[in-house]
């Protein structure tokens, strides 16, 4: 009975230590769930295949190429029979820094695992062995602990397949069911994708609570520091934000200590707001991160600040007007300013000036932070009305005298003042 528990135990152990793994990869990381489908099953990632050799069991697995496995997480337990395996004999494996274990040793391709069983009086001549391993595939995404059943039979040197592992009756109390039901849940709660009639709905988050504590009482296990704890996102990602006179969303994240936001992983979108869109946002600049999974990544730490513009049906249509009135007054004053003054050049030279102008206009409105609305909007031809008019005026002047600085001219004083 004792026994029974403290295998009940470690397998609880093991499950936990698998959804605390599978927690810290999937968090914020979207793209390693649109990237599920081409994952292998776990008993083609790591194809088990077993014999007996004399008084040894020997496990065969075949690691698929770009997966690998834990030398650690390696189990053989003899759950029928009357018979116990000596010290596992296995290869050394290569040292991999594993961004959450730490230095771990792992194994790609072939492994060779040999099981010596220890002899006994009455040596069973049947065994059901249960074989358990736990690996990960190069993208980022880890598998729990996988465990298959072999049933040997040790006067045979025939090839063993396994089977899918049944549970035998456990001893696991209700809490512990609880236990792991709350850190399945929370995993739920990270990967999938809220809907639209979900947006709105509060939801508790004690089981996410009490998951997370059970997460943080494994960091012992996992070399965790007595400071390290493990937030829930709420906590570590603080989201605070307001919209300003510009229909302009500005938002500032606010993260926990040791914690950072990728990036290219950040997505907005209008969830319920018929006769909006989102235009376009400029994410500010990170700090690069050397990721084990991703490469070289943009981060953020401590806080990040984004502006989201918010554009109604109504502003969409009167910023559309005004570009197309833009592009027609444009083409047309270059028209008539190459009929006025008949010379290419200088009409490059004062439509130059005349862009030029403007994006100064449009720095200096930014900088003051004056409103750009309807308001102000029809300012912008008699700007741009004046701006042509005294371009006209300084290129005859220049004309007319062409050794003369024409900065030191009244036209540019009247121009000026």
């Amino acid at each position: 009975m004792k026994r029974t528990l403290k295998s009940t135990l470690n397998t609880l152990n093991q499950n936990l230590k698998s959804c605390l793994l599978v927690y810290l990869l999937l968090i914020g990381s979207p793209q390693l769930l649109a990237q599920s489908d081409e994952l292998l099953p776990p008993e083609q990632a790591f194809n088990l295949v077993a014999r007996m050799d004399g008084d040894r069991l020997i496990a065969e697995y075949d690691i698929a190429q770009g997966y690998y496995m834990y030398r650690q997480r390696f189990d053989f337990q003899i759950e029928s029979g009357n018979a116990q395996f000596d010290t596992a004999v296995m290869p050394d494996g290569k040292i991999k820094n594993d961004e959450f274990f730490g230095d771990m040793e792992v194994y790609r391709g072939k492994l060779r695992v040999v099981l010596p069983i220890l002899p006994s009086n009455q040596q069973a001549l049947n065994l059901i062995v249960k074989a358990t391993g736990q690996g990960c595939a190069d993208i980022g995404v880890c598998y729990p602990p996988f465990s298959q059943t072999l049933n040997v039979n040790t006067a045979s040197s025939a090839r063993i397949m396994p089977t899918a592992y049944v549970a035998r009756a456990s001893v696991a109390s209700n809490e512990d069911s609880q236990n792991v039901a709350a850190l399945q849940a929370l995993l739920s709660g990270i990967t999938e994708k809220p809907s639209q009639n979900d947006a709105t709905e509060i939801t508790t988050v004690s089981s996410d609570s009490k998951a997370l504590q059970l997460l943080q009482s494994l960091g012992d296990s996992f070399g965790l520091s007595d400071g390290d704890e493990i937030p829930h996102p709420d906590t570590a990602f603080v989201l605070s934000a307001k919209l300003d006179s510009n229909n302009i969303i500005q938002s500032e994240i606010e993260l926990y200590p040791n914690t950072y936001l990728y990036k290219d992983k950040f997505n907005f979108e209008i969830i319920n707001g018929s006769g909006h869109t989102l235009g376009v946002i400029a994410m500010p600049s990170g700090d690069v991160k050397d990721d084990e999974f991703f490469g070289l990544m943009e981060v953020y730490h401590e806080q990040v600040k984004v502006s989201i513009p918010v554009i109604s049906e109504t502003g969409a249509v009167a910023v559309g007007a005004f570009r197309l009135a833009f592009a027609y007054a444009f083409a047309a004053i270059a028209v008539l300013v190459l009929l006025l003054l008949k010379r290419p050049a200088d009409v490059a030279l004062l439509l130059a000036l005349l862009l030029l102008s403007g994006a100064l206009t449009a720095v200096s409105t930014v900088l003051l932070g004056i409103d750009f609305n309807f308001a102000n909007l029809i300012a912008l031809p008699l700007l741009l009305g004046m701006g042509v008019d005294s371009g006209i005026h300084m290129i005859h002047r220049w004309r007319a005298a062409p050794e003369t600085n024409i900065l030191n001219t009244s036209t540019a004083r009247a121009v000026l003042y």
